[in-house]
């Protein structure tokens, strides 16, 4: 999972020679580091291909982004001591308990699934709101998208709608959709009624919901897909606006037709 143009030449010789089976490039705030594989031993490297810290049989490594690696210790017996957040220099700095599983880190936080719900903790692993959400996703551009326990009428939301909050934990854009996707380029494809649209950072509907499906701004244009005439779906490309810029393709059955 990396571009071979990110990564130097006199490293892919060390990738050769260490015979690495798999390799994630990781680029953090303090300095870039590489996950491996040989046999059954897992290597965390800097970015000359120096290894760093090694981890053997029975022991899972996992790159969590912002320089934090997931260490998976199957070896021991207790499930609640099997799991810890590592710096890359194996250095602990944090555990995690067997009843909760914790996701990627973007923009120095990540959210943590518990019994009760998702909760958001910095890479430190310090909780940084006191609220638990039914369920969340990473942050992107300051925001995330959130799925309250409760909607603002005081009634369970028992999962249905989702909404965004901002790094105070604000809930900024409220929980009415039913599916969110992460913002990218100021705008976010959000679900209502079936029908996807997009919105920007204060909830206004830029583009109102009326796609099959939509996908992410990138350069100032997305894939959205709709129902054509013939009740196949047609992928076109639209600007900020909801232009519709060119047919892409059109998808009939498991064949695509350009």
């Amino acid at each position: 999972n990396f571009h071979p143009h990110s990564i130097q030449t006199s490293f892919l010789c060390k990738m050769e020679q260490y015979r690495y089976s798999y390799l994630v490039l990781a680029k953090g705030s303090r300095s870039a580091a590489e996950i491996g594989s040989v046999s059954t031993k897992k290597d965390i490297l800097d970015s000359a291909g120096k290894v760093i810290q090694s981890y053997g049989a029975g022991i899972g490594v996992e790159y969590l982004g912002e320089n934090r690696f997931l260490v998976r210790d199957y070896n021991k017996n207790k499930e609640e001591d099997r799991e810890k957040v590592v710096d890359e220099s194996g250095e602990t700095i944090f555990s995690i308990g067997g009843t909760k599983n914790i996701r990627k880190f973007s923009e120095g936080m990540a959210a943590i699934w518990t019994m009760e719900g998702d909760e958001f903790v910095d890479v430190d692993g310090n909780m940084v709101f006191p609220e638990i959400y039914g369920k969340a996703e990473p942050f992107s551009e300051g925001l995330a998208a959130v799925c309250p326990q409760n909607l603002a009428s005081g009634e369970p939301n028992l999962g249905a709608y989702w909404g965004y909050i901002d790094k105070s934990g604000r809930l900024v854009v409220p929980a009415k959709y039913e599916a969110c996707r992460p913002f990218r380029e100021g705008l976010a494809a959000v679900e209502s009624r079936g029908k996807w649209g997009y919105i920007d950072k204060t909830g206004r509907e830029v583009i109102p919901p009326q796609f099959g499906w939509a996908g992410y701004f990138y350069d100032g244009m997305a894939f959205v897909q709709e129902k054509n005439a013939e009740r196949s779906m047609s992928t076109w490309v639209i600007d900020r606006t909801g232009k519709k810029q060119q047919q892409k393709l059109v998808l009939k059955g498991n064949g695509l037709y350009y």
